[in-house]
């Protein structure tokens, strides 16, 4: 596919006699073939042929962009499908702050414009997050996505803008069954400064108290001027 699209872009502008006009159209309508008969699994490799996040991938004449327009239009549904499949990913999320994340991904998470989600990225993130209290899995995606919202928030990453960060937390829905999800299990003392720092991060990005009810440990530990040692350990979320 990327092949054909470099060609077909290349040769894009040749098209005012009839016969590179013919070639022009079915040179096309291949490349709509084949990515309708892509696979979900390999949508997401496409992507990255066409790189819509990438303004100098991208060409600036009419006819080029309109092109990687209609293929990006018309493979953003599979990409979309194949979310709930890269979400179970040991680490996927977490990734994506740095350089060996999946750059389809985070394109459909966090550029501005992909936001707000579409109902099927949202759906299949919050069926993932209903079953964090049972399932270990879901458990650390809600605490891999919830570091991954901080740290952008915090500008401690160049691969998300804090203003993706920003938007996002105005899903109130989302943001509260994130985090009551991440803090659905008992939470180590050693991890009450880490839980707590997350909360205030949350806060200053304008979710509201409400929306972040904490759980009986750290309630505690925030009314208590004791109950958090300055030093403690607040590493990763196991």
């Amino acid at each position: 596919f990327g092949k054909l699209l470099k060609e077909s872009l290349h040769w894009i502008g040749f098209r005012v006699n009839p016969a590179d006009l013919k070639l022009r159209t079915a040179e096309e309508a291949l490349l709509s073939s084949l990515l309708k008969r892509a696979p979900e699994d390999q949508a997401a490799d496409i992507l990255e042929t066409i790189k819509p996040w990438d303004p100098q991938a991208f060409h600036s004449a009419y006819l080029e962009k309109e092109l990687q327009n209609r293929c990006v239009k018309q493979l953003l549904p599979k990409v979309e499908q194949a979310f709930a499949r890269f979400i179970s990913r040991p680490k996927s999320l977490r990734m994506l702050t740095g350089p060996h994340g999946s750059a389809s991904f985070r394109y459909m998470l966090f550029s501005p414009e992909r936001l707000p989600w579409g109902t099927v990225i949202r759906s299949a993130f919050l069926e993932v997050l209903q079953k964090a209290k049972n399932d270990q899995n879901a458990y650390e995606k809600a605490n891999e996505f919830l570091e991954v919202l901080v740290e952008a928030a915090l500008k401690r990453t160049n691969y998300i803008l804090c203003s993706s960060a920003e938007s996002i937390a105005q899903d109130k829905e989302f943001i509260s069954a994130l985090w009551c999800a991440a803090t659905s299990r008992t939470i180590q003392f050693r991890m009450w400064e880490n839980y707590l720092s997350k909360y205030e991060d949350l806060i200053r990005l304008g979710v509201s108290v409400d929306d972040l009810p904490l759980p009986p440990e750290l309630s505690k530990a925030k009314e208590s001027t004791g109950g958090i040692q300055p030093g403690s350990d607040a590493g990763d979320v196991a």
